[in-house]
This record gives structure tokens, sequence and C-alpha cells, in this order.
């Protein structure tokens, strides 16, 4: 299988785990939606890794909103290998 190193959802020149989860412009518009927006920015300005986001997010983020993330982390990559695909 050929995988392309720009970005299926938006057609960014390189993909990585960070752009897929943070910087890609559906991810935003997810997490915008999903109420918790506000947490990526901020989040985006301290870390270097995508480990280094998942830990800082759960830092961040209200217990009762754990779930969503994950979810919205799964959401993220399968809409990203369904393009592919």
């Amino acid at each position: 299988m050929h995988c392309p190193t720009n970005c299926v959802t938006c057609e960014d020149s390189s993909e990585d785990l960070i752009h897929v989860f943070l910087d890609c412009s559906f991810a935003m518009q997810v997490w915008h939606r999903s109420g918790m927006g506000d947490v990526i920015p901020n989040v985006r300005t301290r870390i270097t890794t995508a480990a280094e986001a998942i830990f800082t997010i759960f830092h961040d983020i209200t217990h009762k909103n754990y779930q969503c993330f994950a979810a919205l982390m799964c959401s993220l990559q399968k809409h990203k290998n369904l393009k592919l695909c």
C-alpha cells in the first residue's frame, strides 16, 4: 500500500501525528465543534511530540471530557484512514 506523505484530509505538504490530531484544518474544526477548541491552541504552543500533546491535553481537560477526547482522537485517525483507502 502506498502511503502519501502529505495530509489526505487537507492536502498539507507534510503529515505527522501532531498534524493529524492538532494542526490539520479538519482536526481544528472537530475540536472547536466538540467544545474543546480552546484547549488545543494552548497545548500546541507547549509541545514538540504527539505523546506530549496527549499527556498535556489530559492534564488540561476535565475528567468528564476524557472519554470525549479519546473518542475524537480515534475518530480523527479513522477519518484519515478512510480518506486514504
